[in-house]
């Protein structure tokens, strides 16, 4: 297993994987973008070269680090990939604090960021305004 950059090469297989795990997803104008702006990070995790998942995180200038999306297939859940992930970004980025948001009726998705060392920090009413649940969570891992 080995987690890579994503390339332009990978920007259609990285938006088919966030129409089939996540709620809302980057498109591939959107990922066009992000792949190619220092502004953001974005990693995929492979396997026998599949991609089974991937992370992008947009990078502050204030030692923060915002994770935007993370997804892995659901046929590669529960095999640790998304704690792989995350424990990737930690280390490289050790000196960095590190924010998400998540729905508040993603339960399982919750409990893996509390697993993951995440803290509840405040509520956002109405964040996702494409969604039927509306209300986010913003969480954070402080810097052990």
């Amino acid at each position: 297993m080995e987690i890579k950059y994503i390339n332009s090469c990978d920007i259609q297989i990285i938006e088919q994987h966030g129409y089939k795990s996540l709620p809302i997803y980057y498109k591939k104008s959107d990922l066009e973008i992000i792949i190619n702006n220092n502004n953001f990070i974005s990693y995929k995790i492979i396997n026998n070269e599949v991609i089974m998942g991937f992370i992008i995180c947009e990078i502050y200038s204030n030692k923060k680090i915002h994770i935007m999306s993370l997804a892995i297939l659901p046929e590669y859940r529960r095999l640790s990939l998304g704690t792989n992930l995350i424990d990737f970004i930690k280390n490289k980025y050790k000196d960095y604090f590190i924010t998400l948001n998540v729905q508040q009726s993603n339960t399982n998705a919750i409990n893996f960021y509390k697993k993951n060392n995440f803290t509840i920090l405040s509520e956002i009413k109405n964040y996702y305004h494409n969604l039927e649940s509306k209300d986010a969570f913003h969480m954070i891992y402080l810097i052990k």
